[in-house]
């Protein structure tokens, strides 16, 4: 069954969307894409990314954040000092 929360978002909260999402790989890369199509959502990506909150959202949001940053990498350059930081606060490995 296709997954189809990331094609619609329009007016939806990140949050929402991640807490509708699985932890799958195949949901991370939806995850990634979703970023890349709609930049606006980034800033909200990384700030529940690099939260010391360990909820669902928060460590979906990190293994979101992880898959988007190794294909693009320019996307940490304005902020990787407070993607560092939030980086040592998760302990939720990624799988």
């Amino acid at each position: 069954m296709k997954n189809t929360v990331f094609c619609k978002c329009k007016n939806i909260e990140l949050r929402e969307l991640l807490l509708v999402s699985y932890s799958s790989v195949a949901d991370r890369d939806r995850g990634a894409k979703l970023i890349h199509r709609h930049p606006e959502y980034f800033t909200s990506l990384m700030e529940m990314a690099c939260a010391a909150e360990d909820k669902r959202e928060n460590i979906l949001a990190a293994w979101i954040l992880e898959k988007y940053a190794v294909e693009q990498p320019e996307c940490l350059d304005s902020d990787f000092t407070f993607f560092l930081e939030g980086a040592l606060q998760q302990k939720n490995d990624s799988k």
